[in-house]
């Protein structure tokens, strides 16, 4: 989508609800940002003071804190819209293809693939992945119509699918402290989900467009990456 396309939408969602409804949700203000060599920056990982980030032309890049590229993956995949990291392995979900990749945390070399159905437009798919390690679980999340959690083991056979009402799309998770968060690129929002009944709680707006991917480091700060304007911001 484009920048310009994003900002109308952005509108029209803040303008379907009341004045005094959006007053009430707090706004959380970014304090840095980062510009990123990364073309189509699609979502981000955090894990052991670096960030794995995926780009929407199907590469896996590990960078610095300051976004630096330290690392690319020689394998090139075609749509990567989520990535997160489960042990020694950078997991990245291929959206149009419907395939999961394994790539080495150190080297970023692909070690297995596996193939992945689940029902969603060809480019409606999933845009969210998060790995739970208490439960050694997968939570796949679909954009929107619905916008859903789709839960697989660690053998990639699905345990369950469950619809996430109440958000106009889901664009990013991530997993931090036992809480899960939620982006929302239309509402420009980041939410918690309670992970007994997936009910949302908590929102906070942002002052931020096409917020794509979220991760939280060991300050237990937001950073965010922005596909359209190829910079993370840090909150």
């Amino acid at each position: 989508m484009t920048l310009y396309f994003n900002l109308l939408v952005m509108i029209a969602c803040l303008l379907s609800h009341p004045v005094s409804e959006r007053d009430a949700v707090p706004v959380i203000r970014h304090h840095s940002k980062t510009s990123l060599s990364i073309s189509e920056p699609s979502d981000i990982a955090f894990d052991n003071n670096q960030y794995f980030i995926v780009s929407d032309r199907g590469t896996v890049y590990k960078t610095d804190l300051n976004g630096k590229v330290l690392a690319k993956s020689v394998y090139q995949g075609v749509d990567y819209e989520s990535v997160c990291v489960a042990g020694s392995s950078v997991v990245v979900v291929d959206e149009r293809v419907r395939m999961v990749h394994y790539f080495d945390k150190q080297t970023l070399e692909r070690t297995r693939s596996i193939s992945v159905p689940y029902n969603a437009a060809a480019n409606r798919g999933v845009e969210a992945l998060v790995y739970m390690p208490d439960q050694k679980l997968f939570y796949l999340f679909t954009e929107k119509d619905p916008s859903s959690c789709l839960i697989f083991d660690e053998h990639w056979q699905q345990q369950d699918q469950v619809i996430i009402d109440g958000i106009s799309d889901i664009s990013g998770a991530c997993y931090h402290n036992n809480t899960l968060w939620i982006l929302s690129d239309e509402e420009s929002a980041v939410f918690t989900l309670d992970r007994t009944n997936y009910k949302l709680e908590k929102k906070y707006r942002l002052n931020l467009i096409n917020p794509e991917g979220i991760c939280i480091g060991n300050t237990g700060l937001f950073t965010i990456c922005s596909d359209d304007m190829q910079t993370l911001f840090n909150y």
